[in-house]
């Protein structure tokens, strides 16, 4: 799924961030839950398979993977094409910090503002 697509249909949509946890710093979706890409199988209960969802890494590679195996899994999901680094690209908005999604001090800031 393309960057504004997602943003259209983000209400509807569970957000996995596959990254290592240290990747986040960098920014990621609000909402997003960080589950790094080896961790997935141990923690796919933590997915419900009520909602579609959105696999998102940096460049689109490990998310690939991820809605791939979720998908066999019997998830409805999709890969963030080009990932963060394609959102960003396109100023959509992230949040921008250190630590999981919904921590404390997180705020919303686009790219390069």
């Amino acid at each position: 799924m393309d960057a504004r697509s997602a943003l259209e249909r983000i209400s509807e949509l569970q957000i996995i961030d596959v990254r290592d946890p240290d990747e986040l710093q960098a920014g990621f979706i609000e909402g997003a839950m960080n589950i790094p890409l080896p961790e997935l199988p141990a923690r796919i209960a933590e997915i419900s398979a009520d909602r579609p969802v959105l696999a998102v890494c940096e460049t689109g590679q490990r998310s690939y993977e991820a809605a791939e195996y979720l998908e066999a899994q019997g998830f409805k999901a999709h890969n963030l094409e080009g990932g963060m680094w394609g959102w960003n690209l396109r100023g959509l908005p992230v949040i921008q910090g250190d630590g999981p999604a919904g921590s404390a001090g997180r705020e919303w800031k686009v790219p390069g503002s």
